[in-house]
Order: C-alpha cells, then sequence, then structure tokens
C-alpha cells in the first residue's frame, strides 16, 4: 500500500526536472499501486468506484509512456517490468469492470425494472376490465330490438 504524502513528494523531482525519467517511472510505479489498491478493496469486498481506479491507470500509462519516450537503452528494463505490472492491473480492472456490468444489468432488470412491469401489467388488467364493465353497462342500456 502506498500513501498520499509519498505521491506529493514525487511531484518534486519533476518540477525540478521536466525530462526526468527517474521521476515519472516513479510516479508511475505509485499510481500502480493507487490502482492495486482499488483493486484490492474489489477482492476484500469492499465498495470501490471503477472510474477512480481508471482514473489511476491512465495516469500510470501516461507517465511510463513519457518515461519510455525519455529513456535510454539502459532504463527500459526496469519500465518494461513496471509496463507489465500495469497490464496485469489493468486485465484485472477489466475482469471486475466486465462482473460489474453484469450485476448491474442483474440488478437493472430485478429489483427496478419487474416491480414495474408487475405494476404496470397490473394497471393494465384493471383498465381492461374497467373497460369490460363500461361496455357491459352500455348494453345493457341499449333498448331491446324487437
Amino acid at each position: 500500500m502506498c500513501c498520499l504524502p509519498l505521491h506529493a513528494a514525487l511531484r518534486s523531482p519533476l518540477r525540478l526536472d521536466e525530462l526526468n525519467v527517474k521521476g515519472f517511472y516513479r510516479r508511475a510505479l505509485v499510481h500502480t499501486e493507487y490502482l492495486k489498491t482499488e483493486l484490492a478493496k474489489e477482492e476484500r469486498g469492499e465498495f470501490w468506484v471503477t472510474e477512480k481506479a481508471w482514473a489511476w491507470h491512465k495516469k500510470a500509462e501516461e507517465d511510463l509512456k513519457t518515461a519510455f519516450e525519455l529513456a535510454d537503452e539502459d532504463d527500459t528494463k526496469l519500465l518494461k517490468r513496471a509496463e507489465v505490472g500495469l497490464r496485469r492491473a489493468e486485465k484485472t480492472l477489466k475482469k471486475y469492470q466486465r462482473e460489474y456490468e453484469k450485476e448491474q444489468k442483474v440488478l437493472y432488470k430485478k429489483k427496478i425494472m419487474e416491480p414495474i412491469d408487475r405494476k404496470n401489467k397490473q394497471l393494465r388488467e384493471k383498465e381492461i376490465a374497467a373497460a369490460a364493465r363500461r361496455v357491459d353497462q352500455e348494453e345493457e342500456d341499449l333498448p331491446d330490438l324487437e
């Protein structure tokens, strides 16, 4: 797990040197750890927000991309390892996102739409019965043709 002061401390090298490969690399690692922290919430069954996890992923990906652009061939080994870790976390995030979307569909269908459909069906049945009573009443009110 990581902490917010660490994230703030990693901004300083990039303020001093905007082309600092290690700064981007380390910040990408921190963003990846934040992403993993969000994913761990899912594993523990806690509430988490997928959009927040995707935001951490995007930040880590951007920092790694910048680091790759600035890096020498000597630095790419560590960057590739960090990229592999980010891809693993991304794969897990996609899996959880699919599960979340399935659960949302079930929730929407069973908890929202089915009760509305049942109520609408009852209202339709009442309307049909009322219309049938009106037709019967109108038939009774007609004079006999003899």
